[in-house]
């Protein structure tokens, strides 16, 4: 799976942190599809979707995100790609959401060592979603 969801709004008009590009990574092409139109209506461009780690992989080579959102539950381990993406962008990381079905304190310490910052609850809600967006907007101009 590998989609691309563009908006078609003037680039002068669109902040920065809403043309950073965002790769969604899960195995379920629904999820991915709901969550790339999600962030389109909210004004984010470039959203893209895939469902493996090694298109994952060379994705973000290729076009450098500024988000990456990951299933936890990804058949590849999800875990081991958060590391893989950090490592192949250097100084330059990405910002890793984790996309996850619960989140026992396991999961939250595990996210946190592989390189997520936050984590979103699986299925993904309109009003959560905004909250975390408003959270890395924050981040970005600080």
């Amino acid at each position: 799976m590998s989609s691309t969801y563009p908006n078609h709004r003037e680039q002068s008009d669109v902040p920065a942190e809403l043309s950073a590009g965002i790769l969604i990574v899960v195995a379920d092409r629904l999820v991915g599809r709901h969550l790339a139109r999600m962030l389109t209506k909210k004004g984010y461009e470039g959203v893209r979707a895939v469902s493996s780690a090694a298109r994952a992989l060379v994705l973000a080579h290729e076009y450098d995100p500024g988000i990456i959102f990951v299933d936890v539950d990804l058949s590849d381990d999800a875990y081991d790609l958060a590391g893989a993406l950090q490592r192949q962008a250097g100084r330059h990381a990405h910002r890793l959401i984790a996309l996850t079905p619960a989140i026992e304190h396991s999961t939250r310490e595990r996210a946190r060592r592989a390189g997520f910052e936050r984590w979103l609850l699986t299925p993904v809600m309109q009003g959560e979603l905004e909250d975390l967006l408003r959270t890395h907007q924050l981040l970005l101009t600080q």
